[in-house]
């Protein structure tokens, strides 16, 4: 099969549809690759990187449609570029019709074969020629949250990673997201609160936090960097330390009782003591 590889003319888009080590396979495969010239030169591939691959370069991107059966590329085909394609061609490449009348036309008047990127699944359901872009957007996420943060675009003025000797941005915010707006139980105020005494310890006036005077439990959804206490076994941020241990089994029982009665009724329904 002849493979082309013609250069993406959709603005702002640089990438390639073969890279050379791509091309290469190809080729290794028994197929015969055509690239328009500087096709990857934004990402930095020669043409002589494409022509140590085994491929060959022809000088404009007309060249590519009229001799190749398959065309691959990255971005759907432009309208001078579907106005090309024929009924003896492969398409292949991201499509994205939905929102694209006109080219969802053009390709149907050229009578090509169009094999969307979007579209392409493996025997588990997944997509697998999406998940390589997935990832590159998941990294380019914490960039533009960065950029979005400076003070000039209109943030904050903070710095993701952070700068030694300056305390992390981090404390009820965090725990307000997490349990804001009634998402566990309905009790999200008063959890927050009590999630904001460990990295403020002024909670805010008329929210009450019950607990003892050495002695923290949580619930089964606040347990991050607590243990089980060596003492009363428990749930406890003060291990050794709780104060129910040092009362003695019949003192811890009697605690118990004033507290609302057992543990594993009190974690079911989230209550702090």
């Amino acid at each position: 099969m002849k493979v082309g590889v013609p250069k993406e003319i959709k603005a702002h888009e640089y990438r390639v549809g073969l890279t050379p080590g791509a091309a290469r396979e190809y080729v290794a495969a028994g197929q015969s690759v055509m690239i328009e010239t500087d096709a990857g030169a934004s990402i930095g591939a020669t043409d002589d990187d494409y022509r140590n691959a085994g491929a060959t370069i022809l000088t404009s991107g007309l060249e590519v449609f009229a001799l190749s059966e398959m065309i691959v590329k990255v971005k759907e085909p432009q309208p001078s570029e579907w106005s090309q394609l024929r009924e003896n061609h492969i398409l292949f490449t991201h499509l994205h019709l939905a929102p694209d009348l006109d080219q969802a036309t053009g390709l149907l008047e050229s009578g090509c074969t169009a094999i969307a990127y979007e579209t392409v699944t493996d025997t588990h359901g997944g997509l697998p020629l999406l998940a390589p872009m997935s990832e590159v957007a998941g990294r380019l996420a914490i960039e533009a949250a960065g950029s979005a943060l400076k003070r000039s675009t209109g943030g904050r003025g903070l710095l993701i990673g952070g700068v030694p000797g300056v305390q992390p941005n981090r404390g009820d915010r965090r725990w307000r997201r997490r349990y804001a707006r009634g998402t566990h139980g309905g009790r999200s105020g008063r959890r927050s609160d009590h999630h904001r005494s460990f990295d403020n310890p002024a909670p805010r006036a008329g929210r009450a936090i019950r607990r003892t005077r050495s002695h923290q439990i949580f619930n089964n959804r606040g347990l991050r960097g607590r243990g089980i206490c060596g003492g009363c076994g428990d749930w406890c941020r003060a291990r050794s330390r709780c104060e129910r241990a040092e009362a003695g089994p019949p003192e811890h029982a009697e605690l118990d009782a004033q507290e609302g009665g057992t543990r594993g009724r009190r974690y079911r329904s989230g209550r702090l003591l």
